[in-house]
């Protein structure tokens, strides 16, 4: 009986926490760029899918006085039956939306609505799941990385992984029902933290102890006396 071998699919590029802030110093500062900032930083903290950040709107954002905020999600693709999550968003998140919502003149409806090549905010006109993943794109390009409407999700699976946050956490936080994509994300951060690399950070063999991160040396043979 012949078995089908499987296909391992590739796996987005994760936007991480360093991804994200060298866009934010590099963009130019157009509206589109305000509008796109905001809008991977809001995907981030709260590993949104492209359907959720489309479906926002500026009611379900409160902001708090510590400068935090929160962001409801009203309905995902894990919540069919629409009871919603909230989810936290950072200062920095925080200050990046209001700037877009300020500039774009947003009390109510779309939070992240569609900006002409002359950047007018097109009044009302919400954001398709194509476009969020163009923006995301357009970004990454711009600092040459190669990213997708997955990234964000991705890129902060892989932050919580690396700050040791437990599986069942991240599954929490980015609304997952099964921990097969969230492993997925992290697997090769997980690695580097498995049984054989910590027997070699232990032991210290093949790392430079100059540096804070123990790289590997290079091959015996590569080796300058």
């Amino acid at each position: 009986m012949n078995r089908t071998k499987g296909t391992r699919q590739k796996q987005a590029r994760g936007l991480t926490m360093v991804d994200a802030a060298i866009i934010r110093s590099k963009v130019e500062g157009t509206v589109r760029d305000t509008r796109d900032v905001a809008m991977i930083l809001v995907a981030r903290d709260i590993l949104a899918r492209s359907s959720e950040l489309v479906a926002m709107n500026r009611e379900d954002v409160q902001f708090d006085e510590d400068g935090a905020g929160t962001v409801l999600i009203r309905k995902s693709k894990t919540d069919q039956e629409g009871m919603g999550a909230q989810r936290w968003i950072s200062p920095d998140t925080v200050q990046a939306l209001k700037k877009w919502l300020l500039i774009a003149g947003i009390d109510k409806g779309a939070m992240f609505q569609a900006v002409t090549k002359g950047g007018n905010v097109k009044r009302g006109t919400r954001l398709s799941t194509t476009d969020v993943y163009r923006s995301i794109q357009r970004l990454g390009s711009m600092v040459g990385l190669d990213l997708s409407g997955h990234s964000c999700r991705v890129g902060m699976a892989q932050d919580l992984t690396d700050n040791g946050a437990e599986l069942g956490a991240i599954m929490q936080a980015g609304r997952w029902k099964s921990p097969t994509m969230p492993a997925r994300y992290s697997e090769r951060l997980a690695a580097g933290r498995g049984a054989v690399a910590d027997l070699y950070k232990k032991k210290g063999v093949g790392f430079r102890e100059d540096s804070e991160e123990r790289k590997p040396l290079p091959p015996a043979q590569d080796r300058r006396p």
